[in-house]
């Protein structure tokens, strides 16, 4: 489980929440009771009208015996909603994702003297994302090649200021946020890795090994919506394709605007796209 993934339980509790007060605004007033006369069953609407409390046999109105079932639904539905709001709302503030790496990071000197595999195997943790041996395979057969030194770009590097649970810095939330679900996939990744790749001089946001020893990138435009930041990456794009980087091949590009990042199609991208090509 991610940050993001309790992010999508919240707004989807807050979501159903709405839902049934909105929907109880339309019921009517009330409440449902039993009453039995001469061994049969009465279905009685008891409310207050007029300061007074009125009793209505409702037995074979089925109209309303829908309603007031709606109603009693959606009364105990937001209890059961506020509560678990309630719950992963103070999750969410003292939540530590299981992160093996950083768990390494935090031993003692002693500890970092030994090699990695003393400790665990690396691909037991991927196991709690739901992913088949053949998904997990191609996630660690670059590790290697993933926590390998490389040339980062020094590019607006007073704009890292973007902490990353490993240590790392970046420029945005969004890619922060990205690079998160990464290493909670164990997904081996370069970030702002400088390329010359067929003459030209590339540095993509993140860069990946393929499964044939080649690389692909993904580029996080994250504000379209601003001109000039839109009139940049589109050079980028070009330079890219100049490369022979394409759109559906070797390169995955997300839109967003306003930096607003949409962690569900982040999580899918990961999926659907990063993992069947590693």
């Amino acid at each position: 489980m991610t940050r993001s993934d309790l992010d999508n339980a919240i707004k989807h509790y807050e979501k159903l929440i709405r839902y049934y007060k909105k929907e109880l605004e339309d019921l009517p007033a009330g409440k449902l009771y039993n009453q039995v006369n001469h061994n049969t069953n009465q279905l009685i609407l008891s409310l207050n009208e007029n300061g007074k409390r009125i009793r209505k046999t409702v037995t074979h109105d089925e109209k309303m015996l829908r309603a007031l079932a709606k109603k009693e639904f959606a009364k105990n539905a937001i209890k059961v909603l506020n509560h678990n709001l309630e719950a992963l709302t103070t999750l969410k503030q003292t939540y530590e994702p299981f992160d093996p790496d950083k768990i390494l990071m935090q031993m003692t000197n002693a500890y970092n003297l030994l090699p990695e595999e003393y400790f665990f195997d690396k691909s037991f943790f991927i196991l709690e994302n739901d992913l088949d041996e053949d998904e997990i395979f191609k996630i660690n057969r670059n590790r290697e090649w993933g926590s390998a030194p490389y040339k980062e770009s020094l590019y607006h590097k007073d704009r890292k200021t973007k902490r990353t649970s490993r240590g790392n810095y970046v420029r945005s939330k969004s890619e922060l946020l990205i690079i998160e679900d990464l290493y909670h996939f164990g997904i081996p990744m370069h970030y702002d890795e400088e390329h010359i790749i067929n003459g030209v001089f590339l540095v993509p946001d993140f860069t990946f090994k393929r499964w044939d020893g080649e690389f692909f990138f993904w580029e996080y435009l994250g504000m379209m919506d601003d001109v000039r930041y839109a009139k940049h990456n589109f050079k980028k794009l070009d330079d890219l394709y100049s490369a022979g980087i394409i759109p559906g091949d070797n390169l995955i590009v997300t839109f967003d605007k306003g930096d607003n990042i949409n962690m569900s199609m982040i999580d899918a991208i990961i999926r659907n796209e990063v993992i069947p090509r590693l």
